[in-house]
């Protein structure tokens, strides 16, 4: 993969280095195009407005993948998916980094 573009590092919703972040996240998808991660990230958004976390989009492996989190344990991130999957049907995926 080639080096990120240099808008990449100054859009609010990948903060510098936040592909490095580290700790337990929910992934709600990863998508081929940011136009297309945006709108899903918006989507979610409204369907999830209780969450207190912000859905983070970073461009990671060539994807743009969603993310919530970091979870202080694998407990409280699987209660926050079962709630995600309940209302929407969407299966977040646990993301260990």
């Amino acid at each position: 993969a080639g080096p990120l573009p240099a808008q990449r590092a100054e859009r609010p919703t990948e903060p510098a280095g936040a592909g490095d972040a580290k700790g337990i996240f929910l992934q709600l998808g990863a998508l081929a195009a940011e136009p297309n991660a945006e709108s899903f990230r918006a989507h979610m958004a409204r369907d999830l407005a209780w969450l207190s976390e912000t859905i983070q989009v970073r461009q990671i492996e060539g994807l743009f993948k969603l993310r919530l989190g970091p979870y202080r344990s694998q407990d409280d991130a699987r209660r926050v998916a079962e709630r995600i999957r309940d209302e929407l049907g969407v299966a977040p995926v646990l993301v260990l980094r």
